[in-house]
């Protein structure tokens, strides 16, 4: 059974290795990754994700987030 989430969002690199430690199995391939800063991004990259599912915010607050999601739906849309 999946998650049945659009996007996980992700403030640290420690948060990324503590759920993906318990909950990778349970992530639907179609989930987008949402997250905060270099660190966060690099932490993601040991784990098996299709890259257009990791998204990087440009601005590290709640703003940057809600840009990077309002961004890729769109682009969801114009595809």
């Amino acid at each position: 059974k999946y998650f049945d989430v659009n996007y996980i969002v992700f403030g640290s690199a420690k948060g990324v290795e503590k759920f993906f430690d318990s909950f990778e199995k349970f992530i639907n391939k179609n989930t987008k990754i949402v997250c905060i800063g270099q660190k966060c991004f690099e932490a993601l990259s040991f784990y098996n994700l299709e890259p257009q599912n990791v998204l990087i915010a440009e601005k590290y607050n709640i703003d940057g987030i809600i840009a990077c999601i309002e961004k890729d739906l769109k682009r969801i849309k114009n595809d």
